[in-house]
C-alpha cells in the first residue's frame, strides 16, 4: 500500500504557474506595500499580491497561458501596466517593475 501511495504522489502534476519579481523606485530603492494585480484577460480571473519590505512579491497558483494584464500601483507613485504576458506551465515568470514618484497631490 505504501508503494501505491508513493507512486501516486510522484506522478502529481503541476497545473499552475507563479508570477513574482521586485518593485523599485526610480532611485533603485525597493518599495514595500505596492499592490500587484494580475488579470487573466480571457477568463477575467484576478490575482493579487503586495510587495514585502524588500520590494519583492509572489503570486502563486496562477492559470497558465495568457494574455495577462499586470498593474503595479501604490499611493504616491505613478501606476505601471504591463500587457501580453503569458505564463508557462510550472515555470516562474519574473516581472520586475520600476515605479516613479507621482507629482499629483491628494
Amino acid at each position: 500500500m505504501l508503494a501505491a501511495f508513493v507512486c501516486t504522489v510522484s506522478f502529481a502534476q503541476v497545473t499552475t504557474s507563479v508570477l513574482g519579481g521586485k518593485v523599485i523606485d526610480e532611485t533603485g530603492v525597493p518599495v514595500p506595500g505596492v499592490a500587484v494585480i494580475a488579470t487573466h484577460i480571457p477568463s477575467g480571473t484576478v490575482y493579487g499580491s503586495t510587495t514585502n519590505t524588500e520590494g519583492q512579491y509572489t503570486i502563486p497558483g496562477m492559470r497558465t497561458g495568457g494574455p495577462y494584464k499586470v498593474e503595479v500601483t501604490s499611493l504616491g507613485y505613478q501606476s505601471v501596466t504591463y500587457t501580453d504576458i503569458s505564463l508557462a506551465l510550472g515555470e516562474p515568470y519574473t516581472l520586475d517593475a520600476t515605479i516613479k514618484t507621482s507629482t499629483e497631490q491628494l
